[in-house]
């Protein structure tokens, strides 16, 4: 005699499991994504990093603070715009 509450039981689990095998698939899909040797946003960070090592060992030793005369950002001297607006010193 079988009993009514296991194909409820049996439906349930089944639907638990293809919710946490979705669940893992959509987590893998948009927490790992492969490195792309060729990719052009991996060039640009790759090319930024460089310029910056570039313009630290050009730049003289630390001098004093700047204020931005334009949006009042505080930046150290070397650098010869603001950061944040652009603006000449």
């Amino acid at each position: 005699m079988p009993l009514p509450f296991l194909g409820v039981a049996s439906r349930l689990m089944e639907l638990l499991i293809a919710a946490a095998g979705l669940s893992l698939v959509v987590a893998v899909v948009l927490g790992v994504r492969p490195v792309d040797r060729f990719s052009l946003d991996e060039l640009r960070r790759t090319h930024e990093r460089e310029e910056l090592r570039i313009l630290e060992e050009e730049l003289p030793p630390a001098g004093p603070m700047v204020t931005c005369v334009r949006c009042g950002n505080v930046y150290d001297s070397r650098i010869p715009v603001c950061p944040e607006c652009r603006h000449p010193a």
